[in-house]
C-alpha cells in the first residue's frame, strides 16, 4: 500500500519565502523590476539555476547577500 505524497503549495501572502524564487518573486523580494533581475543574472551579479531550458530560479540566500537589508529566512 502506498501513501499519496503531499503536493508542495506555494507560499501565501505573509507566509514563508520559498528557497528558490522565480524571476518575478526575486524582483519583488529585492524591490526591483524583473528586467533588473535579468540584468543582474546576465552580468553575473546573481547566480541563476536553470530548470530545463527556460525556467530560471534564484536562491533567496544569494539574493539576501546581494541586499544586506533583507533578513535571512
Amino acid at each position: 500500500v502506498t501513501t499519496p505524497r503531499k503536493r508542495a503549495t506555494p507560499a501565501k501572502a505573509g507566509g514563508a519565502v520559498p528557497r528558490l524564487l522565480s524571476t518575478r518573486q526575486a524582483a519583488d523580494y529585492l524591490g526591483v523590476s524583473a528586467n533588473t533581475i535579468r540584468k543582474y543574472r546576465d552580468s553575473g551579479k546573481i547566480r541563476a539555476f536553470y530548470v530545463g531550458e527556460k525556467l530560471v530560479k534564484y536562491s533567496r540566500e544569494d539574493l539576501a547577500e546581494l541586499d544586506p537589508v533583507k533578513p535571512e529566512l
